[in-house]
Order: C-alpha cells, then sequence, then structure tokens
C-alpha cells in the first residue's frame, strides 16, 4: 500500500490583505467635480421639469442651492468612507453603509431643502 499525505487545508474566515491607509483629503478632491457636476445636472433637470415657465434667475438661485447641497452631500460620503476606512483599518463593505447612513443622516437635516427638491414625486 502506498501512503500519500495530504497538505493541511486552511479556510480563513476573513482574508484581508494588508491595510495600507488611504490619503482623505485626495480621495475628497477628486470626487468634488463629479459630485457637483451630477448634482448640477440634477437639479437643472429637476428645475426645468418642475418650472418651465419660470424666470430665470430665480431658477438658477434654485439650482446652485440645490447642486450645492447634493454635491456636498457626494463629498461627505466620500470623505465619511474613507475616514471609517482609516480608524478600522480594514476595506470591507460596513465601511460604505456607515457612510451612507451618516450622509443620510445630515441630508435629513435640512428638511425644508429635500422637500423642494423631492415634491415632485
Amino acid at each position: 500500500m502506498s501512503s500519500t499525505t495530504r497538505p493541511k487545508l486552511l479556510y480563513p474566515i476573513h482574508d484581508y490583505p494588508a491595510y495600507q491607509p488611504i490619503d482623505v483629503l485626495t480621495m475628497t478632491s477628486k470626487a468634488v467635480l463629479p459630485s457637483y457636476g451630477m448634482g448640477l445636472v440634477y437639479s437643472a433637470t429637476i428645475e426645468r421639469v418642475k418650472h418651465f415657465q419660470a424666470p430665470l434667475v430665480p431658477s438658477v438661485i434654485r439650482i446652485g442651492r440645490h447642486s450645492f447641497f447634493l454635491g456636498t452631500l457626494g463629498c461627505g460620503f466620500v470623505f465619511a468612507e474613507g475616514a471609517i476606512t482609516n480608524l478600522r483599518e480594514k476595506g470591507d463593505g460596513y465601511n460604505d453603509f456607515i457612510a451612507g447612513a451618516l450622509t443620510g443622516a445630515v441630508a435629513a437635516i435640512p428638511r425644508k431643502l429635500l422637500l423642494e427638491l423631492y415634491d415632485w414625486f
């Protein structure tokens, strides 16, 4: 009879690579243009759909206010995600969940602005 040895298999529960710190300010600065750009496009589209016959100047003021708010939320999410990743020293999905919860809590603060933005639903 021949004896064969089998290698022992290890199945780790979490196989995370070594943690590399994230530069949060660089990540946030890269998110500024896409966040504010998407906020501007979304706000302009909703403003034109809602107030098609409205004068231009009040529309531009409303568009600016809403796009600033939506862009700030996008940058806040990226900043919170990077900061939480650095605090936990893990790159998993819980970081996104916690950052989304924090951003949603901040988004709920200016209730009037959100109701004004989403009242067309």
